[in-house]
């Protein structure tokens, strides 16, 4: 420090004048970065105020400040290069941990299911396949009074059902009308009677069913793997099984499947019915009316 004995000082900062100072207490706030060169200074008394840096008195002192405010920059832009390097760094670990435990548990998932040195039943797996040409679709089923499963018609609503003519009885104590020969030609000739569609309510408002079957078909062809996810956890509690699973379901007129068979003793109950049930009801079956369709497929595990 190279201060003479000038003084006391006025300085301006911030649009205000502040003092008065001694010179040492300038060169002091100086150093420490609150004033630079170019703050205005002046003595007390004097009325007329110079820069900092320009006064012999300071002109050193500012320099010498100068030097270490450039060098204080330096070592502060430094260490934030060192920090946001060391926060990449951290990310990068984090980011390679997280895909590194999802490799693993992916790994380790394929492992339980489909490597076939530790699990022999997943042979059997791969050989799994569901069966197309098997898929049969007719009307739903019910249990009548004699315990027999029969096709459980559709009762059209009463605003659907067509009035039925019937004829009217003659009166037996009125003699028939006589017909003349013209009126005779003129009326129609009787029709034999008509079959019905496959779609059209009969005398007593039953109708057959009106489930699209094709469309059926391209849902269960586009969403059958869906249901292999199933079939791996029995798989897993029976390795080496090889069997052949039929399963029928019924899609209800809202496009949902309300219910599922599975047609072999080992897997009537349990969680099999229960996991093909949570799994059909996300099939997109298109609502329709009419009797509700029954869809019937197989399973085929093992080889």
């Amino acid at each position: 420090m190279t201060v003479g004995t000038g003084g006391p000082w006025l300085f301006r900062k911030e649009g205000l004048v502040l003092g008065p100072v001694t010179a040492e207490q300038l060169v002091q706030q100086l150093y420490a970065g609150e004033l630079d060169g170019q703050t205005p200074i002046s003595r007390v008394g004097e009325g007329r105020f110079r820069l900092l840096g320009e006064v012999d008195t300071f002109r050193k002192d500012v320099a010498r400040a100068a030097i270490r405010a450039k060098v204080r920059a330096e070592l502060s832009a430094e260490a934030e290069t060192r920090a946001r390097t060391r926060a990449r760094r951290v990310g990068l670990f984090a980011g390679g941990t997280l895909v590194a435990a999802l490799l693993s548990f992916l790994a380790g998932r394929w492992l339980a299911l489909d490597n076939p040195f530790k699990n022999p039943a997943s042979a059997a797996f791969r050989g799994l396949d569901v069966q197309l040409d098997n898929v049969r679709i007719s009307p739903a089923k019910v249990q009548d009074a004699q315990g027999d499963m029969v096709e459980s018609p559709y009762v059209a609503p009463p605003s659907a059902r067509k009035p039925v003519e019937r004829p009217v009885a003659a009166d037996p104590a009125q003699p028939p009308k006589p017909t003349s020969p013209a009126v005779a030609a003129a009326q129609p000739a009787p029709r034999p009677a008509e079959r019905r569609g496959a779609d059209s309510p009969d005398a007593d408002g039953l109708q057959t069913g009106q489930f699209d079957r094709n469309s059926i078909n391209l849902v269960v062809a586009a969403y059958k793997k869906t249901l292999h996810g199933c079939l791996v956890a029995e798989v897993e509690k029976r390795p080496g099984l090889a069997a052949k699973i039929p399963i029928e379901f019924v899609i209800g007129n809202d496009g949902k499947v309300n219910k599922v068979w599975v047609d072999h003793p080992s897997f009537q109950g349990g969680s099999l019915p229960e996991c093909l049930l949570r799994e059909l009801r996300k099939w997109p079956f298109k609502p329709y009316p009419g009797e509700q369709a029954t869809v019937s497929l197989s399973f085929k595990i093992g080889q």
